[in-house]
């Protein structure tokens, strides 16, 4: 095992070269134990990579203004929230992603039969479980404030 930094005075070395004494310091870093380090320990960590605590998934196109509507709820909670609108075909890939890809813990589902019956789906994406609640985005996001700190 090396040292990750020195230091020292050098001032005969400068005299040694040119004839001048000069007074002189100097140091060393070891970056590339330190890289090591942060390696090894950093392999022990789980890190996701986005800050993101929700994704909320309008189910069609048609669905961006409910979408946002639910995000801007969020965002005023504090909450760290993205939205994005998808085609019902393309829902598994997304809910995977958010998972597996981007560590997203929490979904909230809305399409139309959901908005045609009032609710909003609310999907933990750690445990797969997902709730089905009769209640206004300003409730969910209450909860999902207290559940994601």
């Amino acid at each position: 095992m090396g040292s990750i930094a020195a230091g020292g005075r050098y001032d005969d070395l400068v005299g040694m070269f040119s004839g001048v004494q000069v007074p002189s310091v100097g140091m060393s870093l070891g970056i590339e134990r330190v890289f090591a380090i942060m390696e090894e320990q950093s392999s022990h960590l789980s890190v996701r990579k986005t800050q993101t605590q929700v994704l909320v998934l309008g189910i069609g196109e048609s669905l961006w203004n409910v979408a946002i509507s639910i995000a801007s709820e969020l965002w005023e909670l504090e909450m760290a929230t993205e939205f994005r609108c998808v085609a019902p075909e393309k829902i598994t890939k997304q809910l995977s992603d958010a998972s597996e890809k981007d560590g997203i813990p929490w979904v909230v589902l809305v399409g139309q039969d959901e908005l045609n019956r009032g609710i909003v789906k609310l999907k933990d994406m750690a445990a797969k479980q997902q709730e089905e609640d009769v209640c206004s985005t300003t409730t969910k996001g209450s909860i999902l404030q207290q559940r994601c700190t």
